[in-house]
């Protein structure tokens, strides 16, 4: 969602004060919708509320209402459900810049799939219902923008369905850490394997074994 400019922005949002982070998401706006006013860009920005979470915590939680969306502008989160077993299985790692929120349990008020847990502390830039069909509404640039940024995640979670398909444990693994090898130094065994569709000990064998290749 962000690009390097907007990642800068936020680069240190935990030294900042709300004030601060309000200012810089009002620069964010104004550089990704140009055509907007800096009237119009307050009026998008007022609606939004900065979040600090600790790490370990949760933002949403499966089988609660949705009545927030936003934006992870700090920190590292996840986003996890339990399985049949009691297993908690991720499914996605949300870093600084990506949105946050199930879009469609969002729109419908509906109940959440998921949880959203934070890996790190982070700062969350949320808003609700009302406010997001209004900037819609009013800003069709704001919609687009929207929209542009829900197929690229759409587009991310079909490529992990279709690894965990057709690939092997050791395959995915060494996929992910060439891909993303900043994320993969960040994350636990815990979690990465989880991610990854295998246990701890299956993970832990993988690394041994390409001990040149661990993240």
């Amino acid at each position: 969602m962000f690009d390097d400019y907007s990642l800068a922005l936020f680069a240190d949002s935990d030294r900042l004060t709300d004030s601060e982070i309000i200012r810089r998401w009002m620069q964010h706006w104004a550089y990704t919708m140009p055509e907007l006013s800096d009237e119009q860009v307050k009026d998008v920005v007022r609606g939004f509320q900065i979040q600090r979470l600790p790490a370990r915590s949760y933002w949403q939680v499966a089988g609660r209402v949705q009545d927030q969306i936003g934006v992870l502008v700090f920190g590292l989160c996840k986003l996890e459900y339990q399985d049949q077993h009691g297993n908690v299985v991720n499914v996605h790692f949300i870093q600084a810049g990506d949105g946050v929120g199930e879009h469609q349990a969002f729109i419908e008020q509906g109940l959440c799939r998921y949880s959203l847990q934070t890996i790190e502390p982070s700062v969350i830039i949320a808003t609700d219902l009302a406010h997001y069909e209004y900037c819609c509404q009013r800003y069709p640039i704001f919609y687009r923008y929207i929209s542009q940024n829900l197929t690229q995640v759409l587009a991310q979670n079909i490529a992990r369905i279709d690894s965990l398909l057709i690939t092997d444990g050791q395959s995915r693994y060494v996929r992910f850490i060439e891909t993303n090898p900043k994320l993969a130094a960040r994350l636990s065994v815990s979690d990465l394997s989880s991610y990854l569709g295998m246990s701890r000990q299956m993970l832990t064998r993988i690394r041994k074994k390409l001990g040149h290749r661990r993240a």
